[in-house]
């Protein structure tokens, strides 16, 4: 009836990755209807194993509102995977809203594992837009597993936007081959 026993119900699923999807998506729905009370009860998970989907769930749908206000509250819990997981859907959710003030926000952030998250959230969302500038800014994520990941997301997406444009860059980028055909040629999915 409520997000509140939703979110009593998910915690209340045996662990594992069945509960984690509950919980992330009791926490997008908590948050859409009430911020600041699913931000209370997400901060509880902070250091646990669901703490990226509940605290991403809250962050993202909370930026999609309130960008700013998610902001705030994700760089008030400590530093860690749920941090990082909040702070990358809500730059996506940002960016897609105003993507200048995002860039700004960014270009403000030190240094840091969350700043890299903020990073990758916000190139995939800008790249639909404008994947060249999508593209330097994840060539700017300081973690190298993180700057790949998002490189090829980035990529991939524009490739969708302008393939010549994406040939171009891949092919003066210095990836290997691989990573190359990844981005070029990706796997199709077995449903398409």
């Amino acid at each position: 009836d409520s997000p509140a026993e939703a979110a009593g119900w998910a915690e209340n699923m045996p662990d594992g990755s069945l509960r984690n999807q509950a919980m992330g998506r009791v926490a997008g729905h908590f948050a859409s209807t009430d911020p600041e009370a699913a931000a209370a009860w997400a901060a509880n998970f902070t250091g646990q194993p669901e703490s990226s989907a509940v605290i991403g769930g809250v962050g993202s749908r909370w930026a999609s509102k309130d960008p700013q206000a998610a902001i705030t509250w994700l760089n008030e819990l400590p530093a860690g995977q749920g941090q990082s997981a909040g702070m990358r859907g809500a730059l996506r959710e940002w960016a897609g809203r105003d993507p200048t003030a995002a860039g700004e926000y960014l270009q403000a952030m030190p240094a840091s594992p969350v700043r890299d998250a903020a990073i990758s959230g916000y190139s995939r969302r800008v790249a639909w837009e404008n994947p060249r500038a999508a593209m330097n800014w994840a060539e700017a994520i300081s973690s190298p597993d993180e700057r790949l990941e998002t490189m090829i997301g980035v990529g991939r997406a524009w490739r969708h936007k302008d393939a010549s444009g994406a040939a171009e860059w891949v092919r003066a980028s210095g990836l290997p081959e691989n990573l190359q055909q990844s981005i070029l040629n990706p796997p199709r999915d077995r449903d398409e």
